[in-house]
């Protein structure tokens, strides 16, 4: 069974965002629709240097410990799809 995450994903880690609080800040102190508070703060990211790899293992594992209901199998599997599709991750054009 596929879980489902309810609120516009963050652009960097795929966690979703349905509050406000859940948002990352830019520089001015404004929020950040795009990413969340646990990868951009302050107008940038925490983890400048962090891979799409090693951010599919992170994000993996916060999500697994987080949900219950979600394995680390599953939440990998799913991850693996999304991440690299979002825009911290697709190549400049």
């Amino acid at each position: 069974m596929e879980a489902q995450m309810e609120g516009k994903p963050c652009q960097s880690c795929g966690a979703p965002m349905p509050l406000a609080v859940e948002f990352g800040t830019e520089e001015d102190g404004t929020s950040s629709e795009k990413y969340c508070k646990f990868c951009y703060e302050s107008g940038a990211f925490t983890a400048p240097d962090m891979t799409v790899d090693e951010m599919i293992e992170t994000a993996s594992r916060g999500w697994s410990e987080m949900d219950p209901s979600v394995t680390y199998e599953d939440a990998k599997g799913q991850l693996q799809a999304m991440v690299p599709e979002l825009e911290r991750w697709k190549p400049a054009a």
